[in-house]
Parts: structure tokens; C-alpha cells; sequence
């Protein structure tokens, strides 16, 4: 793949993390993150948006707790739990 393509995907990943991804359809945010892993594209902090098992962003009806240093989300749509450490 040429480097002009890669800069491509990373500006086209870039723009769609700028605006508010709750509005992001799943097909959209599947297509990103497709995008990214085929240039070996690192979304960092931007995969805690939204669910890795169905690819629906997180919103106010998903259950975060905070226990123990860890933040805890639970999907409203799959149930799936996911688990960060907090940073201090």
C-alpha cells in the first residue's frame, strides 16, 4: 500500500472521530475500524467509544460504574462489559 493512501485512511479515520460519534450508525463505525486495521492504524482512546463486540456507541442508557480505579461500561444493546483502568 502507498504511503499516499495510508495518509488517506488516517485523515479520513481522523475526520470521522471529530464530531460527536454517538450520532455514527454501527455500518459506519465498523467501516472505520476496518479501515484502521488494515493499515495497522491505532485508534487508541477512540475504541472506548463505542461497544467492540456490536459496534454501537456508548450513551447515557449504558450502565459506566467507577469501583476499585477501574470504569466499568456495560452495553445497553448486547450487555457486553468492558473494563478500563482509570489514570490518575
Amino acid at each position: 500500500m502507498a504511503k499516499k493512501e495510508k495518509s488517506q485512511v488516517k485523515e479520513s479515520i481522523e475526520e470521522f472521530f471529530e464530531s460527536d460519534v454517538s450520532g455514527k450508525s454501527k455500518a459506519e463505525i465498523k467501516k472505520i475500524k476496518k479501515a484502521a486495521m488494515s493499515i495497522n492504524y491505532k485508534l487508541g482512546d477512540k475504541r472506548k467509544l463505542f461497544c467492540q463486540k456490536c459496534y454501537k456507541p456508548y450513551n447515557n442508557e449504558d450502565q459506566v460504574r467507577i469501583l476499585n480505579g477501574m470504569k466499568r461500561v456495560k452495553c445497553s444493546s448486547c450487555e457486553n462489559l468492558r473494563r478500563w483502568k482509570i489514570k490518575d
